[in-house]
């Protein structure tokens, strides 16, 4: 008997039990046995020569057309949907990381000019620094070094999110002229903003990390398990140089005054 109600086996996404690839992820489904039968006899979903049942194809195929072509012609036309529906989510993340990364940049401008300029970034005593422990957190190199590289991150996340805009409106329009489309992926501009920020802010990237991970996007779950990892990398270090630079005080109070004679 055939199931009422089928899911993804990839991404747990409702599916319709003739559906042969998943929407959201494209993971491709096998077709409920009892629906393939009622295609009638010489027919199948699985193979080539038979008519879609895709619900959103309305289970007509064009003359000549396998159910391979027919398969492909309905995705795309729910691809470009849901593309359609993710442009203004685009829209506002470009928008957001390309102000973040302008109102950044003026911090780490100001922080500059406190420090004295490019020239005293050489000057700065990493001992002395080391030395306030968790308050150098708060010392105009260190945040110097946060701000522009958060601001690094959003002109980097801000041109990503431009270009799959483009690459997403590109797209939406092959399958309105009856082409094939382009993927439409995070791009290699995004992911690396998005691992420049969980290096230098790490308590934001295992928060971004963990929320991407939630997704039901591959490419975002992904993203986000080494947004976590980075995150955990660069604040164990940063754990590990202050314990260090604590036991060495430590060891240098309790250590014994050698008697000369």
């Amino acid at each position: 008997m055939a199931r009422a109600k089928k899911t993804c086996p990839k991404c747990a996404a409702d599916v319709g039990r003739v559906d042969t690839v998943c929407v959201e992820c494209g993971c491709p489904l096998v077709v409920d046995e009892e629906e393939d039968t009622r295609l009638g006899p010489g027919t199948s979903a699985h193979g080539y020569g038979a008519a879609s049942v895709n619900p959103a194809s309305a289970g007509v195929a064009s003359a000549g057309e396998t159910s391979e072509e027919t398969r492909l012609r309905v995705f795309d036309r729910q691809l470009a949907e849901e593309l359609r529906k993710s442009l203004p989510a685009i829209i506002v993340a470009t928008v957001i990381s390309l102000l973040v990364g302008l109102v950044l940049t003026s911090v780490a401008r100001d922080m500059l000019q406190q420090l004295g300029g490019f020239s005293a970034l050489g000057d700065i005593d990493w001992g002395a620094l080391r030395a306030k422990r968790l308050g150098m957190l708060w010392d105009p190199a260190v945040v110097f070094v946060m701000t522009g590289g958060l601001s690094l991150a959003g002109y980097l996340c801000g041109v990503g999110e431009l270009l799959r805009f483009i690459t997403a409106r590109r797209a939406i329009s092959a399958v309105k002229a009856g082409q094939v489309p382009d993927v439409v992926a995070l791009t290699a501009l995004t992911r690396v903003g998005l691992l420049v920020v969980a290096a230098v802010l790490p308590p934001l990237g295992i928060v971004l990390g963990i929320v991407f991970k939630l997704t039901k996007s591959s490419d975002l779950k992904d993203l986000g398990g080494q947004m976590v990892y980075l995150s955990l990398l660069v604040a164990a270090v940063v754990v590990v140089a202050v314990l260090w630079d604590m036991m060495a005080e430590i060891a240098g109070r309790h250590k014994p005054v050698s008697s000369v004679h």
